[in-house]
């Protein structure tokens, strides 16, 4: 159902004509009835779900991407005929399970933070921090999706027949390729499905927006050329599959290794994110060699949970009162450091905001309008924690100054001065940087745990 679900989906929003709507919605109710008129009941069903998600969609933020100027009765009444075909075809309920969706859109705040930034109120667009759920995430304005080894992991546990499905597959075709080779045909897999979900918004936005990331293996951290390796063999792979240039970026680790890498793929027009990123030195250095790449776009990364974490641990050493709040004010401050006096620099690189832990990353994260544009990346219990907050005044802390006593504790922290200081790291050091070695551990038993799942027979 996913792959007609968005070839639907362009058909009905994204590739056609705004001012024919409903006449595309009848066509393809005419067609449905049609095609499962005696169908059996189990196909009857799942083509009844799948105009009830068309339905849904209609009355989300996706038509704001191709269709802002089709009123709201025309949308109501295209969404209106397609449940009559997906009741007709799967039952009643459709009915008020679609309708208790689109309620739930009038209060959204990750709708209406998505609208800021399309009024250039904000400067902010979010993302899905997951391999699984972006077809839902877009109709709240999502934009982009990232992955990692526990994401595409978490991702094959969840839906097990349809990964199990690749897996086998994929060890039938190439069953004397190196393990680690058939774990990037693995993720490719992955990252494709939301690539092609994104696809649209990639081309509407002049490939501004609709990213997906790839993640290389974390265990090659200290090898370049074999980071390199994998981004350009997946790289050709996405754009074989894709029919033309992908809508993806390459996640590689904030080492020092990395940036010979970055340097060579992004002069070949290769955009890159660089992950496992907590220090502006870090963002300072890796940015300086995306400018001098062709790429279209590439980011570095605030991972604000994993910084957060270790500072408190630090305070809590210290003797600092009310560690666990006060930690939040460290990847606040770094995001802001980077945002005002590293970014307004640089042409080729945004800053994205991944690893929350909470509505406050959210607020910390949230850009002015006019200025440099942001990402925030936000695991799916995230953004339903700050969506559910519903419509309000968004109170962006991005920007605001700096509590000198704030600082003065956190700066107890070594573990937050090397991430605030812009001159506290050189690249060789970035490796040895406490968050850094924590999350390369946790990447790298994740992987080991993917080599096993497609090492089985």
């Amino acid at each position: 159902m996913y792959e007609c679900w968005i070839q639907l989906r362009n058909e009905l929003i994204f590739e056609a004509a705004p001012w024919n709507l409903e006449e595309r919605c009848e066509s393809v109710c005419r067609r449905y009835r049609k095609r499962y008129k005696n169908a059996p009941e189990e196909e009857r069903r799942e083509a009844g779900q799948l105009l009830k998600e068309l339905a849904v969609d209609l009355c989300s933020y996706l038509p704001r991407w191709n269709m802002k100027d089709v009123s709201r009765f025309v949308l109501e009444s295209g969404s209106k005929r397609l449940l009559e075909t997906a009741a007709e075809l799967g039952g009643q309920e459709l009915v008020s399970q679609a309708e208790e969706e689109k309620a739930a859109f009038a209060d959204s705040r990750l709708i209406q933070m998505t609208e800021l930034k399309e009024n250039k109120k904000s400067g902010t667009a979010w993302g899905n921090d997951n391999a699984l759920g972006i077809m839902e995430c877009m109709r709240k304005g999502a934009s982009f999706v990232t992955t990692n080894p526990p994401i595409v992991n978490t991702a094959r546990k969840e839906k097990p027949e349809e990964f199990d499905r690749v897996r086998d597959e994929i060890n039938r075709r190439y069953p004397d390729e190196p393990v680690e080779k058939r774990v990037s045909r693995f993720t490719l897999e992955a990252v494709l499905n939301n690539c092609r979900a994104l696809r649209s918004v990639y081309r509407l936005t002049g490939a501004k927006e609709g990213y997906v990331n790839y993640q290389v293996n974390p265990k090659n951290f200290e090898d370049s050329e074999k980071m390199i390796q994998e981004i350009e063999f997946a790289y050709e792979e996405l754009s074989r599959r894709l029919n033309g240039k992908p809508n993806v970026v390459f996640k590689v680790p904030g080492t020092a290794a990395s940036l010979e890498t970055v340097r060579q793929v992004t002069a070949e027009g290769i955009g890159v994110n660089i992950t496992v990123d907590f220090a502006v030195s870090q963002m300072k250095a890796f940015a300086d060699v995306i400018e001098q790449g062709i790429a279209d776009k590439s980011f570095v990364t605030v991972m604000a949970g994993r910084l957060d974490g270790p500072v408190a641990e630090d305070l809590k050493e210290a003797g600092v009162e009310n560690a666990d709040v006060l930690c939040r004010e460290a990847s606040r401050l770094v995001t802001k450091r980077a945002y005002e006096e590293l970014l307004p620099g640089y042409k080729k690189t945004e800053l994205l905001v991944a690893s929350l832990r909470g509505p406050w990353n959210f607020d910390a994260s949230l850009a002015p309008g006019g200025g440099a544009s942001m990402v925030i990346s936000a695991f799916p219990d995230k953004a339903g924690e700050f969506d559910g907050l519903g419509r309000g005044k968004l109170c962006s802390t991005l920007t605001k100054p700096v509590d000198e006593n704030a600082l003065a504790d956190l700066e107890k922290s070594e573990t937050f001065r090397k991430a605030y200081e812009p001159d506290a790291m050189k690249p060789e050091e970035f490796a040895a940087y406490g968050p850094v070695q924590a999350t390369l551990s946790g990447f790298i038993s994740v992987y080991e745990e993917l080599e096993e799942y497609m090492a089985q027979p």
